[in-house]
């Protein structure tokens, strides 16, 4: 049976939602079993999940936990506290020795049974190289060299590895000890704690949005790497929305934002209610987001009374000197 974990909040369940539902697309008759990992969940996103394995047949568990070893790590309205999550798997599922975490902002267009099958003994997991795996600003960043920098959204992990190397608490004391390196924070983490320590998989497996730009010379990935990106491209077996264009803002282009409207009618969740939970949960200067959205108005407000006051007075006092 298959193993994978989602780590979410109810911010993302526009991404979790179809991403459960298109693995249950590819496996009617491959056993998997999802886990979605949470802190909170609202009753109401909870069910939605449970339908959508019912419908299908499928195993799907929503594990709540309480992610202390990890909060206080830096977080941003794009990097949440939920990518912490995978850091805590072999943790807690003691039993396991082998997890498939995937990010939620992943479809999967195909069957896991392979990738699932790949012998990572003596590995800590197996990865797929970032879509600019080859910038040395990434490495210098970091500080790590001699091995392409790797996306954290797909990793098959080997948990008796992470338990018996204490990488959990490894990643944790190195986000908070250099909080300047982390721009990625999750990624940048596993990519120093676990340098020499991984096994690269084919693009294929974690297919990010930049690989599909028609001129790979601004990618920052090397060119003898091209022929075996372009392989993957029409028939990805994951794909991964890695970037800003996710596919549920109106602007995105990207080629499989058919399929994932698609896997999105299959759930509860729509993209008016996105904005709204958006808008509620994202912190603005410290506050919660209906609070400071109110300040912020009412400055902005004032701001334009004050200027247009200004520039009448301003207007007033030229005109009644002439």
């Amino acid at each position: 049976m298959i193993k994978i974990a989602l780590c979410t909040d109810t911010y993302y369940m526009m991404a979790c939602g179809p991403c459960v539902v298109s693995i249950f697309e590819h496996h009617r008759k491959v056993p998997c079993h999802i886990y979605v990992i949470t802190k909170a969940l609202p009753q109401v996103d909870v069910e939605g999940l449970e339908e959508i394995a019912t419908r299908y047949g499928g195993l799907l568990t929503v594990k709540v936990i309480g992610p202390e070893i990890v909060q206080g790590l830096k977080v941003s309205d794009r990097f949440r506290e939920s990518i912490y999550y995978r850091f805590l798997l072999p943790d807690l599922f003691p039993d396991e020795e082998k997890m498939l975490y995937m990010d939620c902002d992943i479809l999967v267009n195909d069957s896991l049974q392979e990738l699932w099958k790949t012998d990572i003994e003596g590995y800590a997991c197996a990865v797929v190289e970032d879509q600019e795996a080859d910038d040395i600003t990434l490495q210098n960043r970091i500080g790590v060299y001699g091995a392409p920098y790797f996306n954290s959204g797909v990793l098959l992990v080997n948990m008796g590895y992470w338990r018996k190397h204490n990488v959990a608490c490894r990643l944790v004391e190195f986000i908070r000890e250099h909080p300047e390196k982390c721009l990625f924070p999750d990624q940048d983490a596993l990519n120093v704690v676990l340098h020499g320590a991984v096994k690269y998989l084919p693009y294929g497996y974690n297919f990010q949005d930049l690989w599909y730009t028609r001129d790979y010379q601004w990618v920052r990935l090397h060119a003898s790497k091209f022929k075996e990106v372009e392989r993957w491209k029409e028939h990805p077996v994951v794909v991964h929305f890695a970037g800003g264009g996710k596919p549920w803002k109106k602007d995105c282009n990207h080629p499989f934002t058919p399929y994932y409207l698609e896997c999105l009618a299959k759930t509860k969740w729509t993209v008016a209610r996105y904005k709204k939970v958006r808008e509620e949960t994202t912190p603005l200067y410290g506050g919660s987001s209906k609070t400071s959205h109110k300040y912020i108005r009412r400055f902005n407000r004032l701001l334009a009374v004050f200027i247009v006051e200004t520039i009448a007075f301003v207007v007033y006092w030229f005109c009644s000197a002439r």
